[in-house]
């Protein structure tokens, strides 16, 4: 784990000047390693990025949320991939799944021809997603065929998904050697989950993916069970 980071969990206010000119190198040359593997695999990043106002790392209790990354050209519709769990330092990584690291991500139909520059609608929608899964997946082992269920609060119905490892037709994904996957992140009904955990996760991705609904979380049509 990079020393500033401890010292920021630990209870200490980080410094700027107190970081590693070596570990800032380090997780900068990894993460425009990563850019690079994403670009080649998915069809390169859009312009526009969901930013977060106080970064992931520094813990939910701070407020600390994803930055949202787009992709238009792997899937039609928009995927957004989230970069700050597969990171440099180890020590600061979500457990692995049974594959290894992973990144998140969660896919949504919207519409391609909407103007340049602004943020499409889903990203509200995807980002309720992925932090939950993110910060769960730093408790315990996330796998693809898996599925959860994050209570909404507020008298409103839980948030059900199944995970699968997304398909990447003869590519792979690395950083300086190091393997990594994306894991998609599918918002799914409460009927569905219940499918899924009688009967299994397979033959549910089935049934989405015989009614086109795979590999998209939009919840706008009729449950499959």
């Amino acid at each position: 784990m990079f020393s500033w980071i401890k010292r920021l969990f630990g209870g200490e206010r980080p410094n700027p000047a107190q970081f590693s000119p070596e570990e800032m190198a380090q997780e900068q040359a990894f993460n425009e390693g990563k850019q690079v593997a994403l670009d080649e695999a998915l069809g390169g990043m859009e312009d526009y990025v969901v930013h977060a106002g106080i970064p992931f790392y520094f813990g939910s209790a701070l407020g600390g949320t994803l930055a949202l990354y787009s992709f238009r050209r792997h899937i039609p519709g928009i995927l957004y991939v989230t970069q700050e769990l597969f990171s440099a330092g180890k020590g600061i990584r979500p457990m692995p799944s049974r594959l290894g690291y992973f990144e998140l991500a969660v896919a949504y139909r919207d519409d391609e021809n909407q103007a340049l520059g602004t943020v499409p609608p889903s990203a509200e929608r995807a980002s309720r997603i992925l932090n939950p899964a993110a910060r769960y997946a730093s408790m315990a082992a996330l796998n693809p065929g898996e599925t959860a269920e994050i209570p909404s609060g507020d008298a409103q119905p839980n948030t059900c998904f199944v995970l699968d490892r997304l398909d990447l037709p003869g590519k792979s994904l690395a950083v300086l050697g190091e393997p990594f996957f994306i894991l998609l992140v599918i918002h799914i009904h409460p009927s569905e989950l219940a499918f899924a955990r009688k009967e299994s996760s397979a033959k549910l991705l089935e049934r989405l993916k015989a009614r086109g609904y795979y590999p998209y979380s939009d919840l706008d049509r009729d449950p499959v069970v």
